[in-house]
């Protein structure tokens, strides 16, 4: 179906069955992380339908997805975008760095083209055929990935 493409379908996770801390399985979400960059975007040759797309990914972030980070007594804020790797948005923003690859200042900065994150459930309370279950557990992933990205930044701040 459209709804079931547009949010990243089968194809972009897969049950696995491990045990982990009173859960039977693992759901595995592929994601795309982008930050929002200074750069504006230029539409060029980009299709309505990608601008469009593109217009909302800049525009509509999620108060989960802004997160700040202390490096070096500094405080970073960072607007990350995060989405099912093959959904629309993902693949507009990979459009469009591939379209604009000498933008600078560019408007996105690619963190992860695929980050893969498995979030634990149990099957026998929880069916991920179900789209509200799926959507939750999309969510989960889409949290945990913002959290891990903070983390790794901070930590990394020995190397900046």
């Amino acid at each position: 179906s459209p709804e079931k493409k547009r949010r990243g379908g089968a194809a972009a996770e897969t049950p696995s069955h491990k045990a982990a801390a009173g859960c039977d399985s693992h759901f595995i979400v592929h994601l795309f992380v982008t930050a929002i960059a200074g750069g504006k975007l230029q539409q060029g040759s980009i299709s309505q339908k990608t601008w469009d797309v593109l217009q909302q990914v800049v525009t509509k972030v999620s108060k989960e997805q802004n997160t700040t980070v202390s490096v070096h007594g500094n405080t970073l804020e960072f607007k990350l975008r995060v989405f099912v790797c093959n959904s629309v948005e993902a693949r507009a923003v990979g459009e469009y760095i591939t379209s604009h690859p000498n933008q600078n200042p560019a408007p996105f900065v690619v963190l992860a083209r695929q980050l893969s994150m498995a979030i634990a459930y149990n099957s026998g309370s929880l069916d991920p055929g179900q789209a509200a279950v799926a959507d939750r557990l999309r969510k989960q992933a889409k949290t945990r990935a913002v959290r891990e990205i903070r983390d790794a930044v901070r930590e990394g701040q020995a190397a900046i």
